[in-house]
């Protein structure tokens, strides 16, 4: 029995079939790969941001330090164990001023995607 979940299906493929014909559908696709692009480009300029920022802070290094560190004492060695434990520590070491920052710049960041 063909309920309104096959309706809609069949809707949509006719949708589709006819954005393609008439170039709508091409349109879109770059209108979208242009959006994508120009956020991608964001979302490298804030990662470089808080990169840099995480990095004169010394909070790679210790984070990379306790990762070697705990790579030696485990025995047997299990990345899905490392990776638990870096992660927590790595959420608990953050200074305080670069979560305030990331969050800063995440929210204004967001906002702007929704204004």
């Amino acid at each position: 029995m063909a309920g309104p979940a096959a309706d809609v299906d069949v809707y949509l493929k006719q949708i589709l079939q006819r954005m393609i014909e008439t170039g709508e559908w091409q349109r879109c696709s770059l209108l979208v790969c242009q959006g994508l692009k120009l956020q991608l480009n964001d979302i490298t300029r804030l990662k470089a941001m808080f990169t840099a920022q995480l990095d004169e802070s010394g909070w790679t290094d210790q984070l990379r330090s306790s990762g070697r560190k705990l790579a030696d004492e485990m025995d047997p060695l299990s990345i899905h164990d490392m990776l638990t434990d870096l992660n927590m520590n790595a959420h608990k070491s953050l200074p305080a001023d670069a979560r305030r920052s990331i969050q800063d710049a995440v929210r204004a960041y967001l906002n702007k995607q929704f204004e």
